[in-house]
Parts: C-alpha cells; sequence; structure tokens
C-alpha cells in the first residue's frame, strides 16, 4: 500500500501465458487473415479462450489498483517472458 495515496501496488504473475500485447498481436494477425470483425472486437472473455503461450512463457505485470473503486489506475506490463519477484526482509521480529 502506497503510504501517500493508499493505493494498492501488486505483482501479477502467469505461468504459461503471453501478455496482453502479445496476445493483441496474435488477434490482428488473425483478423488479416479472416477479416472477422466480430473476433476483432470482442474482449477474449467473450472468445472462449486464450491463444496457447510458450511453455515456460510468462505474462507479468505491476497493477496499481484504488482499493475504494476497485479501479486499476495504471498497468505495467512486463515483454518478452520477463517476470516479477517480490522480496520483503525485516530486522524486527
Amino acid at each position: 500500500m502506497h503510504p501517500e495515496t493508499n493505493y494498492l501496488i501488486t505483482l501479477e504473475r502467469d505461468h504459461n501465458q503471453s501478455s496482453i500485447s502479445t496476445l493483441e498481436d496474435q488477434r490482428l494477425k488473425i483478423y488479416n487473415v479472416t477479416k472477422d470483425e466480430a473476433f476483432f472486437k470482442a474482449p477474449w472473455h467473450k472468445i472462449g479462450a486464450y491463444p496457447r503461450a510458450n511453455t515456460n512463457q510468462f505474462a507479468s505485470c505491476i497493477r496499481i489498483v484504488d482499493p475504494y473503486t476497485m479501479q486499476t489506475v495504471s498497468v505495467l506490463e512486463f515483454e518478452n517472458g520477463e517476470t516479477c519477484f517480490s522480496y520483503y526482509i525485516s530486522s524486527d521480529i
């Protein structure tokens, strides 16, 4: 939680998943072949399935959320299989 804004900062990571930008690139390639407007404009969850990612591919992002409205304020997406980790080490026990 950010001390001044009270925004919640989360690290998200999915294994064997493509990033949103990669999925959108794949959608554009499919559209260029099929010219299917309904497919191109539909959200992924309405289509029924995401395209499969390569094995050991990660989709990761840092998301900032307003916990009062539950709205995403900002998303920083990692590309090319980059992933995020978080460590917290405390000397106070």
